[in-house]
Formats: C-alpha cells, structure tokens, sequence
C-alpha cells in the first residue's frame, strides 16, 4: 500500500495531536503509514474539520452517503457496539481512510454492500477473524452488540499485553477488530506493527496505551469495566489497591472492587476479600484479562477456532 513520507508522517503526527481521541490518532497514523485503509465514525459536529485535516496531509477520503446513528453500551461509559434508528442516539459521520484514492473508494463501497466479510477484507482484517465475527453476528446481537466474549471466551485468561482489549474502553487498543483468539498470530502481529508506528510518531500515546494495557483487564457486559494494577497471589486471589481502580462508570464492578483488597475468578462468579470478610456476586460476560509482555501467538494451525 502507498504511505506518506517519514517527514510528511512527523507533521501529520504534529497536528493529529488536535484529535481528542487516542484511538482515531492511531488509526489515522496506521493509514498514513501504509499499514491498512481505516473507516473512523466522528462526531457529525467534528466530522468536517477532520476531513479537511486529513486532506490537507495528502490523504484521500471518502464520505459515507448517510449518517451513522449509534446508542452508548450500557456499562461502558462512552462506548458503543451498536447502531440506533435514524434520528435516534448520537449522530456520526463514516469516514473512509487512505493513502490511496482507489483505496479509500473500495472500502466505502464494501461497506455499502452489506457484505461484513467484503469490508473486513478491504480493512484487511485477518480471515480468522473475519470467520468468527461472521459466525457470532447474530450470538453478539442479541446482547449489545460486543464480540469481548467470543475472543474471551474464558472467566480468566492471559493475553498478550498487546492484545488486552479492556484497555480499548478506555481510549487505548492496537487494533480496531476482535481477535479470533486471545492470542491471533495475525491479530497479535498487526498490534506491534501500529504498537511501533505509534511510539515512534506520537511517543506519549504509546506511553500510555503501553500503562493502561499493562493493567490487568475486568470486563462484565453490563456492570461496568475495570483497569486495576494487580498481584496475582495464592490460591488465584490478586491483590489490589481498592483507590486505584480505573472504571468506565460507576456500576456495581467497581463497587465491589473499592470496597475490596482481593478477587478472584470462582467459576463464573467474582469471589471479593477485604480482611475476614469473603463474598462472591454475579456478572454478566464477567472475564478477568491478565497481560504479558512478549508472550508468543498461537500458531497457525490454531488460529480460529475459538
């Protein structure tokens, strides 16, 4: 794919700086630099500025036909899976991202087919992920709409700190599709390609995605989810400080854990403990997500059958 030129990156780099949000930063950096076309879905009321901040560095965008309507996820502060009916929700615009003109025009159109595996190839998205997300389309509906659960299927699980997809509600991810796996050889490889782009461009966005996705990851479909720097201990017991969790709302999650020293994943339930005292409670898609550094994909053969 075309790129612009490392000078050209460090200006736009410079500018992206005005862009709020550190997830639209990386994807537009990841556009420039070559890696993948992108479709972001901007505020309508900020919409028009970031086209004209991305046509004045040389990249070609496409405009969507229509506004995309969305609802905010129950539990999730601002994060949203879903779409709303025209009029309803919050209005965005479809932005659709690249280096090349031909190429900005190709991933519009395959989203305008219908087809989610057309536009997940034009995004080059990994096949396997392509496959689980078209086989759980329907599963992921009858909920909020979120794939957490089906690359997660386990309460407990460690991950490559890369791919540690609770730090995505809070405005740090890598990669913009769930993984067919935890641990996607493909998925995992394009995370440290846009992990490197952003440290070498906007060094303080990888800063800080590299700290929230250190921390180990609490996800529940509806309760709220957490960040919290953590110990595992005996008996699968980890140890938190309760004033240092970082939470997308207040939801009965982040209760427990304020009001808590350690936790553990019993079956599918929460076991809590703050001194003698020892309880458990019920979360909905409940997963624990415990990051590594440099730990190995999955090999090929593996890849999904999650």
């Amino acid at each position: 794919m075309k790129a612009l030129s490392y000078a050209a990156l460090q200006k736009f780099a410079e500018e992206l700086r005005s862009v709020s949000n550190r997830i639209c930063r990386r994807e537009l950096l990841c556009a420039a630099s070559g890696l993948k076309p992108v479709r972001l879905m901007p505020h309508v009321d900020d919409a028009q500025a970031l086209v004209a901040l991305v046509r004045t560095h040389g990249l070609a965008v496409q405009e969507g036909r229509h506004s995309a309507w969305i609802r905010l996820d129950t539990g999730k502060g601002g994060w949203s899976s879903g779409s709303a009916e025209a009029g309803r929700g919050e209005e965005h615009r479809l932005l659709y991202v690249a280096c090349d003109a031909a190429d900005a025009l190709r991933l519009r159109e395959a989203e305008e087919s219908g087809c989610p595996d057309t536009f997940g190839r034009e995004l080059l998205i990994p096949q396997c992920c392509r496959e689980m997300f078209c086989r759980n389309a329907a599963a992921a509906s009858v909920a909020q709409n979120d794939f957490f659960g089906f690359t997660f299927r386990d309460v407990y699980q460690v991950v490559p700190r890369e791919l540690n997809l609770v730090a995505q509600y809070f405005d740090a991810a890598l990669v913009s599709h769930y993984p067919c796996a935890p641990h996607c050889a493909q998925s995992l490889r394009i995370a440290r390609i846009a992990d490197r782009i952003t440290a070498v461009l906007l060094p303080d966005d990888a800063r800080v995605n590299r700290e929230l996705m250190r921390q180990l990851g609490l996800y529940s479909e509806h309760d709220g989810i957490c960040l919290v720097r953590s110990k595992g201990g005996e008996a699968g017991w980890f140890a938190h400080a309760p004033d240092e969790v970082r939470a997308t709302e207040d939801g009965r999650l982040v209760r427990a854990l304020r009001q808590s020293t350690h936790f553990r994943a019993s079956g599918t339930l929460l076991e809590f403990r703050c001194r003698e005292k020892v309880w458990s409670e019920s979360f909905d898609g409940v997963r624990i997500l415990e990051p590594m550094e440099g730990m190995e994909a999955s090999k090929p053969k593996d890849l999904g059958n999650a």
